[in-house]
């Protein structure tokens, strides 16, 4: 009987100590989602496609107030080349395109998270602090 016991509250203290690992690593995946807003003057960030079937894609926003956009489309020989200047407001960057008109911005940025708003023919912003942006369907995560 003695026994029954023992192997009773050890079981419970285990499966205890599995639900407390399950929650912190559910908290630290939420931490990772966001990142601390900052002055982006003075540092160069990139958004890089995670592993996918559809583009290898790569958006670089540089302290001088430019950026590049590139965009592979695998499979077939075809690659977007597009830059433009950024500017920043209180919590947000918004991307201007160079005039292009086989670029569209609505197909690229169909964000069904709200994450990035087109709000020109040739901008487009999101939230600084956004660790992933969706460009095309394929989630980019950023990289400082």
């Amino acid at each position: 009987m003695r026994y029954a016991v023992l192997i009773l509250i050890c079981t419970l203290l285990s499966c205890h100590n599995s639900n407390a690992q399950k929650t912190n690593a559910q908290k630290s995946t939420t931490e990772k989602k966001t990142v601390k807003a900052q002055n982006l003057s003075n540092k160069t960030i990139t958004y890089l496609s995670g592993e996918n079937d559809s583009a290898s894609i790569k958006l670089t926003i540089i302290p001088d107030g430019s950026f590049s956009f590139v965009m592979n489309i695998l499979g077939e020989n075809d690659t977007i080349n597009s830059i433009g200047n950024w500017k920043e407001n209180a919590n947000t960057i918004t991307l201007i395109f160079d005039d292009d008109e086989n670029l569209n911005l609505s197909a690229l940025f169909n964000s069904k998270n709200d994450e990035c708003k087109v709000t020109g023919k040739h901008t487009i912003e999101f939230e600084q602090n956004l660790y992933k942006l969706s460009i095309w369907g394929v989630s980019c995560f950023r990289i400082d």
